[in-house]
Formats: C-alpha cells, sequence, structure tokens
C-alpha cells in the first residue's frame, strides 16, 4: 500500500499538474474559437445537422455629419438695474417714517424725516440779526435827522465861546504877568486852555460837517456785506434742514427698512432699501469664446423653474472675471417673465463643433476598452444577401445627450449599424435586418 502512494505522488508532482492543465485550457480555448466560424453544428448522434437561426435585428445607416451642435446651461441671478440703499445726509434723531416694507412709492415721495428743532432754532436767531443789520442800514441810507445836526451846531458855538474866553483869559494874564502881578505859570496855563478850547472847536465842526455830508458809501457798503453774510448763512441752514427730509431718489418698492423712530443715525447710515420699478436683469458669466460670438438684441432662451422663456441680450461687459475667465452678460427680462430679485434663471445655448462624425443612439453602443465605445455594424455573408454577420467596430464618443452620442471610428459613410439590442448579440453572429433607418 505504501508503495502504491508513492506513486500517486510522484505522477501528480506540481510540474506535471501545471503541464496538465496547459493542454487542456489549450484544447479547450481552440475548441471555444473554432466554433464561431461556421454556422452549421452537429445536432445528433445520428449525423444529421441543422442551420442556425440568424437573428432578426433593427438597423441604421450611417450620415457623417461635419459638425455637431452642443446644448450648454450657464446660471445667474435676476437683479434690479438699479436698486439703492438710501440714507441722510446728515446725522440726527429718526423722527417719522412715512413708508413700511412693501409699499409701492413714486419718485420724490418722503421716505422720512429727521428732528430739526434745534435747526429751527439757529434759523430764527440768524433772522434776528439780518433785522438789526437791516435796520441800521436803512438809518444809514437815510442820514442824519434835523434835531442831530442842530445839536452840532450848537456844540459848535459852544466850542467857540468857550475859545474865545480863553484867548481873552491868556491875554489878561499875559498882561497881569508884564506887570509883575501873577506868575508866568498862571499865563502858561491860561495859554494851554486857549488850545484845549480849539481842539474841541475843531472835532466839534467835524462832527458837524459828518452830519451835514450824510453816512459815507464805505460805511453802508460794509453793512450791506454783513447783511448778505447773514442771509447766506441762512440760506445754508434752510438747505440743511430740508436735507433732513429723506426723499424716493425714484419710484419702487420698498424691500427693507433698516431703522425705526427714534433711532440716532450717522451721515449715510441705510436707512431703507429701495428696489425701482422696471424691467429686470439677468446677470450670467459665459465663456469668452462663447461670449464673442453673441450680438447684441439676441433673444437667447432662458428657463425659470422648467419654464422656458426669451430674454434680450442688452449688453456684454467688457472685464473678464479673473476667478472664474468668464465674461458677464446682462440679458433683460420681458414682462411676462415672473422673476423676482435673486431669482437663479437658467441660459441654454446651442454652439456649433466642427468635428466630422455620426450621430448614434445609446441603444446602439456597448462599453468597450481602454475607454472606447462599440457598436456593431453588419456584414454582408457571401451566398445569402438577407443574412448578414455581426462585425464590431472601434469608436469614440465625443457628445453624449440623453438619447443619442456623436461618436468617430472605423465607420464609413453608407454604413449599417444595429440600433438597439447590442447585447444580445457577439461578433461573427448571422443576423437579419427587419428596416435600415437613418439617425436623428
Amino acid at each position: 500500500m505504501k508503495r502504491v502512494k508513492d506513486i500517486l505522488r510522484a505522477s501528480l508532482s506540481p510540474q506535471r499538474l501545471i503541464a496538465l492543465g496547459a493542454i487542456a485550457l489549450a484544447f479547450f480555448g481552440g475548441w471555444m474559437l473554432k466554433k464561431p466560424e461556421s454556422p452549421i453544428a452537429a445536432a445528433d448522434v445520428e449525423g444529421e445537422v441543422e442551420v442556425e437561426t440568424p437573428l432578426p435585428v433593427r438597423a441604421i445607416a450611417l450620415q457623417e455629419t461635419a459638425t455637431y451642435e452642443v446644448e450648454e446651461s450657464y446660471s445667474g441671478t435676476v437683479e434690479s438695474p438699479r436698486s439703492s440703499d438710501v440714507s441722510f445726509q446728515h446725522s440726527g434723531v429718526v423722527a417719522t417714517l412715512f413708508v413700511s416694507e412693501g409699499d409701492r412709492i413714486a419718485a420724490g415721495t418722503p421716505l422720512a424725516v429727521l428732528d430739526t428743532q434745534e435747526l429751527e432754532l439757529q434759523r430764527a436767531e440768524l433772522l434776528a440779526q439780518i433785522d438789526r443789520s437791516q435796520a441800521r442800514l436803512d438809518e444809514l441810507q437815510a442820514g442824519s435827522r434835523v434835531q442831530e445836526i442842530e445839536t452840532g451846531r450848537a456844540k459848535v458855538r459852544r466850542y467857540e465861546a468857550q475859545l474865545e474866553l480863553a484867548e481873552l483869559t491868556a491875554k489878561r494874564r499875559q498882561d497881569l504877568v508884564r506887570r509883575g502881578a501873577i506868575a508866568q505859570e498862571e499865563a502858561d496855563a491860561a495859554r494851554t486852555n486857549v488850545d484845549i478850547a480849539q481842539a474841541e472847536l475843531d472835532a466839534a465842526r467835524s462832527e458837524l460837517n459828518l452830519l451835514l455830508a450824510g453816512t459815507p458809501p464805505q460805511q453802508q457798503a460794509a453793512q450791506q456785506a454783513e447783511i448778505r453774510q447773514l442771509q447766506t448763512q441762512v440760506a445754508s441752514l434752510e438747505l440743511t434742514i430740508a436735507q433732513h427730509t429723506l426723499y424716493a431718489p425714484f419710484s419702487g418698492t420698498v424691500t427693507t427698512q433698516y431703522l425705526h423712530e427714534g433711532s440716532v443715525v450717522s451721515a449715510g447710515t441705510a436707512v431703507m432699501h429701495l428696489v425701482r420699478d422696471e424691467a429686470l436683469e439677468v446677470r450670467i458669466g459665459v465663456p469668452l469664446a462663447i461670449a464673442s460670438t453673441l450680438r447684441l438684441g439676441s433673444r437667447p432662451q432662458i428657463w425659470l423653474q422648467d419654464t422656458p422663456y426669451r430674454a434680450v441680450l442688452k449688453s456684454v461687459l467688457p472685464e473678464v472675471d479673473t476667478q472664474t475667465q468668464t465674461q458677464t452678460l446682462l440679458l433683460e427680462l420681458p414682462p411676462e417673465v415672473p422673476a423676482v430679485p435673486g431669482a437663479v434663471v437658467r441660459l441654454t445655448l446651442r454652439q456649433a463643433e466642427a468635428t466630422p462624425g455620426y450621430w448614434l443612439p445609446m441603444t446602439a453602443l456597448v462599453s468597450g476598452e481602454r475607454g472606447l465605445w462599440t457598436c456593431y455594424g453588419l456584414r454582408e455573408i457571401e451566398g445569402d444577401s438577407s443574412v448578414y454577420a455581426i462585425e464590431p467596430h472601434a469608436v469614440e464618443v465625443i457628445r453624449a445627450e440623453s438619447d443619442r452620442a456623436f461618436v468617430r471610428g472605423t465607420l464609413q459613410p453608407g454604413d449599417r449599424v444595429v440600433a438597439e439590442g447590442v447585447h444580445r448579440l457577439v461578433p461573427g453572429q448571422p443576423v437579419t435586418v427587419l428596416e435600415s433607418d437613418s439617425p436623428q
């Protein structure tokens, strides 16, 4: 028994098993490759044969196309061509808000007003100063009154009398000095009184001359300049008061209200957001090559919530987005489009690509090797024009759509390929053609 086991172990060595397996695999592979070459197969033990029934298929005749169209979609957002955060030019306390969110307003409608009590007091004070200055100017322009002139003349006569008395006194004192009755100092004092009286008389005569001549033009001009300065200050203050009321710069709708009554605001602080009532626009970025082919005024198709519309190409902005390397299109939406600012819109464009090839239905393709696809052509069998053999063709899919693909490869114009049911076929299999169509 041990002897038998050793013999079996030697005859079933690993090297011999590998050799036997290779021979069996070669024989089986040759038999499999040889079997499809003939449609005739052994049928029964009595030597009778039968012919394999060709499978009926639907075929299409290929038509070469020099170009194919590509439909691309680009998204953008709806926006108002004019919207603004309206604000005051001055700081203050919000006294009243005249509108609320959602209100539709016309241009020039008051929106809000700041408290102006302090400004009104300043304006009243300036008006009072103008009244005083105007009264002074009227007085200067009217000239001196008769009573003032008579008073001036009386003053001159009084100083003339005082001068005459001072001169007489000085003369008498000088005579007494010559007689030795008084000292020289007393005569000098009398002479000084004469000089004082003369100066007072000269001043009185000058005042009388001014009264007689009236107010100088220069003084009147200075008073007029003072009045104009005050009037300018009043005008500036009234402008500031007017700017404390915020008006709508254009007709539109109030979409956001940021503040309420009693809020303290600084100059430039947004009070509310206003969107203009006019045709809405869409901003969509597209590649540079596509933007250069579009024509202003054209009406490309857009989609809003799966509903198609036609928009008008209003402008192509000349700047390029540095991040996306796209140019921005401005599309104007027609009034019938029920869009609101912020909604997403899809733009569809069809572009022609200059690449020769063929359109095939997706049902005509099966996955191939190295990223390629395979379609099955029909090769006539000699001796029977109604039966064809399946012949595979490797193709490259250039463009795939939902139900068809644009391909190129070893196909020729006019070739017929199987349109559907290719998963049932193998190379060399006999088939008959039900019908022959052209691809859509």
